[in-house]
């Protein structure tokens, strides 16, 4: 068995466990949401009032690393937080795994060593960036607007785009609005869900 075989075989039990583990869940609390994902409004009205919406930078790095830098740990974990997010948790089946993760800069948050947030980029085309896979695994903390703010940093630094692009879903519109990217193309669905382009460019080292 090689070292990909060993990978994606951890990451399909990890999966599974995942899948199973949250069934019991939405069982306990009477079907539909799971009672964890942060986003609905069951999860909102039971986390009023305890997160502080504060993150814990006390133990949080954030670190940028081409593919081949990645340690068999980090990648490991990658894979396992891209798994729970965007095929347990949001339900849709399909081939997370592609050869555009070896050509691509991971950005990624870690608190005493698990990964908190995390996204990707790689080259669209000679002057345009894309980002991709953009995912937080605490929601209410802080770690996702901290890593696109320092991410975007990070791109610029080691990429250099003149522009950065991304397909973001379109109830996280407002999120990197915040950052300053704009929409730039009508409503289309990807995989089922609704999405919306958009782009940060930059100008002079200023971003707009």
């Amino acid at each position: 068995m090689n070292i990909w075989d060993f990978i994606v075989g951890a990451v399909l039990i990890a999966a599974v466990v995942t899948a199973i583990y949250l069934s019991l869940r939405r069982k306990k609390n009477g079907g539909g949401c799971c009672g964890d994902c942060g986003r609905c409004s069951n999860c909102t009205k039971k986390k009023t009032g305890t997160v502080s919406g504060k993150m814990d930078n006390k133990n949080t790095e954030i670190l940028s690393k081409y593919f081949d830098e990645l340690s068999l740990t980090e990648l490991y974990e990658i894979i396992k937080a891209r798994v729970q997010i965007f095929v347990v948790e949001q339900d849709c089946p399909y081939q997370d795994l592609d050869d555009v993760d070896y050509r691509s800069l991971h950005i990624f948050s870690r608190n005493d060593g698990k990964i908190t947030a995390y996204l990707r980029a790689f080259q669209k085309d000679s002057e345009t960036v894309q980002v991709g896979r953009v995912l937080s695994l605490e929601h209410g903390k802080g770690h996702g607007g901290k890593l696109l703010h320092d991410g975007i940093k990070s791109i610029k630094e080691k990429m250099n785009p003149k522009r950065i692009y991304i397909e973001a879903q379109t109830h996280a519109i407002g999120f990197y609005e915040r950052e300053g990217f704009n929409i730039c193309s009508e409503e289309f669905l990807e995989d089922g869900i609704p999405h919306k382009s958009m782009e940060l460019t930059f100008d002079g080292g200023r971003s707009h």
